[in-house]
């Protein structure tokens, strides 16, 4: 059963969404709650909906490209730069004075993500071959 889980993209994806949603949003409410627990809760329901629908995009990005090209470093390439450049231009849309401080350290973290996103994706494309 778990096998079948890890070889579903739609469980994939969500899973991953999900882990964004409770990662983000525990961060958002931890670094806001000292002005209450309202604005703490509503900080960290805000960053984590917008970490799940941000990780639920790029993870079918990822899967999408991935299954199509079965090119490691092509998708780890354009999905790095799609994240890096989606967040520039939110920044630049709405006026941030320092882009890329601001951007740098999820630049990081969603590089990284996309790195061993796509690396679990070749293993278990690599066992699903042996398999057959």
């Amino acid at each position: 059963m778990i096998r079948a889980l890890v070889n579903s993209s739609k469980y994939r994806i969500f899973l991953s969404a999900l882990a964004g949603f409770v990662a983000y949003g525990s961060w958002g409410y931890l670094v806001n709650m000292s002005h209450g627990w309202h604005q703490g809760l509503e900080s960290g329901l805000t960053q984590g909906s917008y970490s799940f629908t941000v990780t639920l995009f790029y993870s079918g990005l990822i899967e999408w490209l991935y299954a199509k090209t079965r090119k490691k470093v092509l998708t780890i390439v354009t999905c790095s730069l799609s994240v890096i450049s989606t967040s520039y231009a939110v920044h630049t849309l709405v006026g941030t004075p320092e882009i890329l401080p601001t951007i740098a350290p999820g630049a990081v973290i969603g590089s990284v993500y996309v790195y061993g996103y796509v690396l679990g994706l070749a293993k278990i494309a690599g066992k699903t071959e042996k398999a057959k």
